[in-house]
């Protein structure tokens, strides 16, 4: 019984430190685009609402992959997917 808690305990806390990591590469990869946002022709608009749809690690490589798509008022936008690559916290 006390290991089905531990599993159970384990789990929560894998989940909730993955949520925590996507949101740190939300703010890492926002924060890049505002940075080059002039040489890219951005606004601070375009970068908003950037939310992250998916991601995965590399087996071989141990490197954060992690796509995020543009919105606006909360509609993606066509074609306004950003890929990144992650090697912990530093974008590669």
């Amino acid at each position: 019984m006390i290991k089905n808690y531990l599993f159970k305990a384990v789990i929560a806390l894998l989940l909730s430190s993955s949520a925590l990591t996507a949101q740190d590469f939300n703010t890492i990869l926002k924060d890049n685009l505002l940075a080059t946002r002039a040489s890219e022709g951005l606004e601070a608009s375009d970068v908003a609402e950037l939310t992250i749809y998916n991601q995965s690690t590399s087996r071989t490589s141990g490197v954060e992959h992690v796509y995020a798509a543009q919105r606006f008022n909360g509609i993606e936008i066509f074609n306004g997917n950003v890929a990144a690559a992650f090697r912990g916290a530093e974008l590669i």
